[in-house]
Protein backbone atom coordinates (compact mmCIF):
# COMPACT_ATOMS: atom_id res chain seq x y z
CA UNK A 1 0.00 0.00 0.00
CA UNK A 2 1.34 3.04 -1.29
CA UNK A 3 0.88 6.25 1.27
CA UNK A 4 0.94 9.50 -1.22
CA UNK A 5 -0.42 11.70 1.53
CA UNK A 6 2.93 11.33 3.40
CA UNK A 7 5.06 11.84 0.50
CA UNK A 8 5.53 16.07 0.45
CA UNK A 9 5.88 15.70 4.24
CA UNK A 10 8.98 13.11 4.35
CA UNK A 11 10.27 15.33 0.92
CA UNK A 12 10.00 18.79 3.24
CA UNK A 13 11.59 17.13 6.17
CA UNK A 14 14.27 16.11 3.86
CA UNK A 15 15.23 18.72 2.38
CA UNK A 16 15.50 20.43 6.00
CA UNK A 17 17.43 17.65 6.87
CA UNK A 18 20.36 17.69 3.49
CA UNK A 19 20.23 21.07 3.67
CA UNK A 20 21.38 21.49 7.46
CA UNK A 21 23.84 18.72 7.07
CA UNK A 22 25.01 19.67 3.45
CA UNK A 23 26.19 23.43 4.35
CA UNK A 24 27.50 25.07 6.94
CA UNK A 25 27.41 28.37 5.02
CA UNK A 26 24.54 31.17 5.59
CA UNK A 27 24.37 34.27 7.23
CA UNK A 28 26.14 33.23 10.71
CA UNK A 29 27.64 30.21 12.39
CA UNK A 30 24.15 28.26 12.93
CA UNK A 31 24.27 28.98 16.68
CA UNK A 32 22.33 31.70 17.52
CA UNK A 33 23.15 34.62 19.26
CA UNK A 34 21.85 38.49 19.11
CA UNK A 35 23.28 39.82 16.12
CA UNK A 36 23.18 36.65 14.09
CA UNK A 37 20.46 36.19 11.22
CA UNK A 38 19.60 33.52 9.44
CA UNK A 39 18.17 33.08 5.75
CA UNK A 40 15.88 30.32 5.15
CA UNK A 41 14.61 29.37 1.68
CA UNK A 42 10.55 29.13 1.40
CA UNK A 43 7.94 29.33 -1.76
CA UNK A 44 6.39 32.85 -1.53
CA UNK A 45 3.10 31.91 -3.77
CA UNK A 46 1.99 28.94 -2.13
CA UNK A 47 -1.36 29.94 -0.35
CA UNK A 48 -1.53 27.53 3.03
CA UNK A 49 2.29 26.85 2.27
CA UNK A 50 4.19 29.58 1.55
CA UNK A 51 2.53 32.62 1.29
CA UNK A 52 3.88 36.09 0.83
CA UNK A 53 1.38 38.76 1.90
CA UNK A 54 1.82 42.57 3.07
CA UNK A 55 1.38 41.26 6.54
CA UNK A 56 4.73 39.34 6.07
CA UNK A 57 4.62 35.42 5.60
CA UNK A 58 2.65 32.47 6.45
CA UNK A 59 1.84 29.25 5.96
CA UNK A 60 3.08 25.39 7.35
CA UNK A 61 6.41 26.21 5.34
CA UNK A 62 6.94 29.14 7.90
CA UNK A 63 5.87 27.71 10.72
CA UNK A 64 8.19 24.68 9.96
CA UNK A 65 11.04 26.79 9.52
CA UNK A 66 10.15 29.36 12.32
CA UNK A 67 10.03 26.14 14.51
CA UNK A 68 13.92 24.99 13.08
CA UNK A 69 15.46 27.80 13.66
CA UNK A 70 14.42 28.11 16.91
CA UNK A 71 15.69 24.78 18.01
CA UNK A 72 19.11 26.28 16.59
CA UNK A 73 18.65 29.58 18.55
CA UNK A 74 17.08 32.21 16.16
CA UNK A 75 14.09 34.39 17.04
CA UNK A 76 11.32 35.08 14.42
CA UNK A 77 13.17 38.46 14.55
CA UNK A 78 16.29 36.90 12.98
CA UNK A 79 15.18 34.98 9.86
CA UNK A 80 15.52 36.53 6.93
CA UNK A 81 12.91 34.93 4.10
CA UNK A 82 14.23 34.25 0.80
CA UNK A 83 12.27 32.81 -1.99
CA UNK A 84 12.71 29.34 -3.32
CA UNK A 85 11.39 28.62 -6.59
CA UNK A 86 11.70 25.19 -7.32
CA UNK A 87 14.24 25.07 -9.86
CA UNK A 88 16.64 27.27 -7.76
CA UNK A 89 16.44 25.26 -4.56
CA UNK A 90 19.40 23.10 -4.27
CA UNK A 91 21.78 26.07 -5.93
CA UNK A 92 20.40 29.08 -3.16
CA UNK A 93 21.61 25.89 -0.38
CA UNK A 94 25.28 24.96 -2.42
CA UNK A 95 25.74 28.81 -2.20
CA UNK A 96 25.05 29.36 0.90
CA UNK A 97 22.60 31.74 0.05
CA UNK A 98 19.93 30.42 2.22
CA UNK A 99 20.80 27.50 5.46
CA UNK A 100 18.07 25.81 4.55
CA UNK A 101 14.90 25.66 2.28
CA UNK A 102 11.29 24.53 4.18
CA UNK A 103 8.87 24.19 0.79
CA UNK A 104 6.92 21.47 -0.90
CA UNK A 105 9.17 19.49 -3.34
CA UNK A 106 8.23 16.67 -5.91
CA UNK A 107 10.34 13.41 -6.05
CA UNK A 108 10.11 12.48 -9.62
CA UNK A 109 13.05 10.19 -11.72
CA UNK A 110 15.51 12.85 -12.14
CA UNK A 111 15.73 13.91 -8.82
CA UNK A 112 15.66 10.68 -7.47
CA UNK A 113 18.94 9.89 -9.14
Amino acid sequence: MKLRGLRPVGAVAGTVVLALTATACGLGSGLGGKDEKIAIGIKFDQPGLGLRTADGYTGFDVDVATYVAGKLGYSEDDIVWKEAPSAQRENLIKSGDVRFVVATYSINDKRLK
